[in-house]
């Protein structure tokens, strides 16, 4: 609503700066009573236009300035909403149990809309696409490649030795050595040489 008259009203602002063509009304500022009787009303199941159209409360666009403001005010009118479509839903009920052959077909018209308007007070208990948790993050996996061999003594002792890349320095690293170990009790110096092909007799390479 703007004030076109001469002059300046008192607590109205210029609208459109120098070359405004009019004065706004001052914003109402906020009060708990005030808004505790809206959450009341919302809970008994009237809608937030039809509360602001009330003389003695702000209008809409008052309250929607409120809650934009304050996240506290924006979580208790979803819990007003929540509470609203539970009576919602226990309407829905009372009509689903009045249906006559004669009133049928109304009755599922407005258990249609009744079924739409709780979900979207309340999409996430009365809505078809209920809510799903986030899925769980992926948890990162790193995998090294190692590279053993088998380091033997000339006695027949033998031990495990390895290596792996590193990815922070872009080189071989070798890994400390495992402890040497006894040989087999049939082990030969001539076997192990057969075994590894350096024996006389084995295979060229």
């Amino acid at each position: 609503m703007a004030f076109r008259g001469r002059g300046s009203p008192q607590g109205w602002t210029r609208r459109g700066g120098r070359r405004g063509r009019g004065w706004s009304a001052p914003k109402t500022p906020f009060c708990t009573e005030t808004f505790d009787t809206i959450l009341d009303r919302l809970c008994e199941g009237e809608g937030m236009v039809a509360i602001c159209r009330d003389p003695a409360l702000p209008n809409a666009r008052t309250v929607y300035r409120w809650m934009l403001a304050r996240s506290d005010l924006r979580d208790a009118v979803q819990l007003a909403h929540e509470i609203q479509a539970d009576r919602v839903g226990e309407l829905a009920f009372d009509e689903a149990m009045a249906t006559t052959p004669a009133n049928a077909r109304a009755i599922d018209v407005r258990l249609r809309h009744l079924r739409w308007y709780a979900a979207k007070l309340a999409a996430t208990k009365y809505g078809s696409h209920r809510a799903e948790a986030p899925p769980k993050p992926e948890v990162e996996r790193a995998v090294t490649l190692r590279t053993f061999k088998l380091e033997t003594r000339a006695d027949g002792w033998r031990r495990v030795r390895g290596s792996h890349y590193s990815p922070m320095t872009g080189q071989i690293v070798d890994e400390p050595p495992g402890p040497w170990q006894r040989p087999p009790a049939n082990w030969t110096p001539e076997g192990e040489a057969a075994a590894s092909g350096t024996g006389p007799g084995s295979a060229p390479g």
